[in-house]
């Protein structure tokens, strides 16, 4: 290894962090803060000959690096303890649509919600998260969204990548070119390299839908449990998603049911109308533009906590394992640190996925349990992390042993 002060790589063109710079801190922050490290470089790219200077760098100084889209990893993914973060996501955010052949060309760093702002001028959609704050870059993990049921994962819709691999190749990948770099990118994801650009295909969107949250008190679980396993085993169409979050407010579980109808408000109400007949505390459904459709889970993920995630695919939902894991979620809330969990339950009918038989996404029903926290440092911290961890862990052991089986 040479100097302790990496020196800039002749020709990089974008900015280079270390931590003498002013920039320092708010180059390494993160969503979640308990997932900050403190790199020895953040390497912002400007292109893809920036991202192959600064991995030839991470060879000849023999440091680990990796890459950062939108920093919103709970575990740290995007972020390195002494190494080089490669971050697309200050430059390389562009968005070029091409209408004609309804196909966006995108930055690696670009957030989905400025791919809707761009595709929605043209009546078109690609298929992104349900997060506006995530990057493209979370399209290579599977990708869910309001469009999934119709098209399924936004990896399915990836025509074509650029790549830097780990020995600073840059590769052209599509179905055509390079189509084993294609195939390996649907199942290891950004562990293959740095994806710095792509090109999605688009899909027709009209610019309303029927969408929004139906809160409802936990008292209403198990009739909620009953009507949610009517609606999937009866098999949604296209048009229909839902998103069931269990958080707890003062000590108390309470359901916010996110609704999401690709049509009208009045075919809306009469698809989910078993649904509206549930004793709400309030009914925010309305029609809606697509975008806003997006951003209807902002408010459950600020920034600024520490946060530990865990997730598991399931069959379907059981009242009894739902209940029971709720309880012990609702105990951590007790405890005086300030704990704020919250379950996520994604009902995605995906039957156009094309998901790789050997990838780790699954189209099957996913859960995730989120806990939020202030952030505590040192040995409280890790005590707090552990408390939250043994927490989870019992959560999805107990919604694990009492699912049954799916129909799909």
């Amino acid at each position: 290894m040479t100097s302790s002060a990496p020196l800039v790589p002749v020709g990089f063109k974008g900015d280079w962090i270390t931590p003498s710079h002013p920039d320092y801190c708010s180059a390494i922050s993160r969503w979640a803060v308990s997932s900050e490290r403190r790199a020895k470089v953040v390497a912002f790219v400007k292109d893809a000959e920036d991202v192959v200077l600064a991995i030839n760098h991470t060879r000849t100084e023999a440091l680990h690096w990796v890459v950062c889209g939108g920093g919103h990893s709970p575990n740290g993914a995007s972020s390195s303890d002494g190494g080089v973060v490669i971050d697309v996501s200050r430059y390389m955010n562009q968005v070029c649509v091409d209408p004609e052949r309804m196909v966006a060309h995108v930055g690696g760093g670009t957030r989905s919600g400025v791919i809707d702002e761009c595709c929605s001028g043209y009546g078109l959609a690609a298929v992104g998260g349900t997060f506006r704050q995530v990057s493209a870059i979370l399209i290579l993990v599977g990708g869910y969204g309001w469009q999934t049921p119709a098209h399924g994962l936004s990896t399915d819709s990836v025509v074509e990548a650029t790549v830097v691999t780990h020995d600073g190749t840059v590769m052209t990948a599509s179905k055509t070119e390079n189509p084993d770099m294609f195939s390996k990118l649907r199942v290891l994801g950004p562990k293959i390299g740095v994806c710095t650009a792509f090109s999605l295909r688009l899909y027709p969107q009209r610019h309303t839908v029927y969408a929004g949250m139906l809160l409802l008190p936990f008292a209403e679980m198990r009739f909620l449990t009953e009507i949610t396993d009517q609606w999937w085993n009866a098999g949604p169409s296209a048009a229909e998603g839902m998103i069931q979050v269990i958080s707890i407010d003062e000590a108390k579980p309470v359901i916010r049911v996110f609704l999401f109808y690709n049509g009208s408000e009045h075919e809306g109400r009469l698809v989910y109308q078993d649904f509206l007949k549930l004793n709400s505390l309030a009914d925010e459904t309305r029609e809606m533009s697509y975008q806003e459709a997006n951003t209807m889970q902002d408010d459950l993920a600020p920034s600024g906590f520490s946060v530990y995630r865990k997730g598991l695919v399931r069959p379907e939902m059981s009242y009894s394992a739902v209940h029971e894991a709720t309880e012990i979620l609702r105990r951590l809330s007790l405890e005086p640190d300030g704990f704020r969990p919250t379950m996520f339950f994604e009902f995605f009918p995906a039957p156009n996925a094309n998901t790789p038989s050997d990838s780790r996404r699954s189209t099957s029903l996913t859960t995730l349990l989120n806990v939020m926290w202030d952030v505590c440092d040192g040995d409280d911290g890790e005590a707090q992390t552990q408390r939250v961890r043994e927490a989870v862990g019992q959560a999805i052991s107990i919604l694990k042993s009492e699912t049954r089986p799916s129909r799909m």
